[in-house]
Order: structure tokens, then sequence, then C-alpha cells
């Protein structure tokens, strides 16, 4: 919302929570924005080509990055190579994936890529996420340096209320907005200092 509340055209992609999506768009509608929905699993055989088809008819100049499995989940001490596997699939695999597939259609893309203050406090019971996403962040840097066109930018996020944050006990998180509109920003600004 906050992308089509600055006048941008978001495409907001669901692998599942159609109905949350749908709400997305009518709350927009709402407020005399406009919102997209794709249904993209990262995890399906045809996700890549399902992107690039929607790379080619958009033609987007952005993309955030926020294709996550459940953060906090059961794990085997002391690392579970099985958990590190699927976080991987999300934060490496399947983020070239992505990258990979919006190169026919678009010629320059600026790309964020929420890693974590995680990497630097190394929580035990995140071992595997942090793991993931340490590799993820060494994965941007050697994707930026070899594929034309393309810009990413890594922050380390704090804690951010969301679903995937939701917990019983009571846990310090950050508002989405306010962790997000200095990166929209930043966003726009790198963008236009290179199509300036």
């Amino acid at each position: 919302m906050l992308l089509a509340a600055g006048g941008g055209l978001p495409i907001v992609t669901y692998a599942s929570g159609a109905a949350e999506a749908a709400a997305l768009q009518a709350d927009a509608r709402l407020a005399g924005r406009k919102i997209e929905t794709l249904r993209f699993d990262l995890v399906d055989d045809d996700a890549a080509t399902s992107l690039g088809e929607a790379a080619a008819r958009f033609r987007p100049t952005h993309l955030y990055y926020f294709a996550t499995p459940r953060i906090f989940a059961r794990r085997r001490e002391p690392f579970d190579d099985k958990l590190f596997e699927r976080f991987a699939a999300f934060y490496v695999g399947g983020f070239a994936r992505v990258c990979a597939s919006l190169g026919p259609a678009v010629q320059t893309v600026d790309v964020f890529y929420p890693s974590s203050t995680a990497i630097e406090q190394q929580p035990a019971e995140l071992a595997e996420y942090v793991a993931a996403k340490s590799a993820g962040e060494s994965l941007c840097r050697l994707l930026e340096r070899q594929t034309r066109g393309l810009r990413i930018l890594v922050r380390r996020l704090p804690r951010v209320a969301t679903d995937q944050t939701a917990s019983v006990v009571a846990a310090r998180a950050r508002d989405p907005y306010d962790v997000m509109l200095p990166i929209v920003r930043e966003m726009q600004q790198r963008f236009r200092a290179h199509e300036g």
C-alpha cells in the first residue's frame, strides 16, 4: 500500500492468501489507487516462467523481494541442515531465479533484498536463518557485479511486526511503515540518480 500511496503501480504477489491480496486491492481502490495482484509460488516449477511473463507485461522498474518460509520453526540442534536448505531455497536460489527471470523483459531494475539484523546478533535459535541470509547477501553482491542493469539494495532489517513475527509471547517488533518508508525513498533516489 505504501508504493500505491506514493503513486506507483505495485504488483503484489502471493503464494497463498488470495483473499488478503483481494482485500489489499479493494483498500487501494477505496483510496483512489491501484494495485495489481499475481499468484506466484516461488517453489512451483513454472514460477520463473510466470514471473518472466508478468515482467514482460508490466515492465517493472523496482522489485521488493519478500518471499519467505516460516522463520520460527522447529529445528534440530545444533544446526538443522534441512531447515537451512528450506531457507536457502527462498533467500538464495529463489532470489537468483527471480532476478534471472526479469532479465529478458527488463533492461534495468532496482531490487530490494531484505536481510536481517539477526546476522549481527547471531541468536542460536536462528542459526539456519542467519546462515541463509548471509549467503543471500553474498549472492546479491555477486549478481550485481555480474548482471548488467541489476542494482540490488541490501538492508538488514530488525524484527518487524508482520504475520511472520506474531507470537503469543510479547516480543519487540518495529512498525513496518517506519522500517520501509526510508527504504522506498532510497530506492526511488537510486532509480532517479541512474535515470537522470
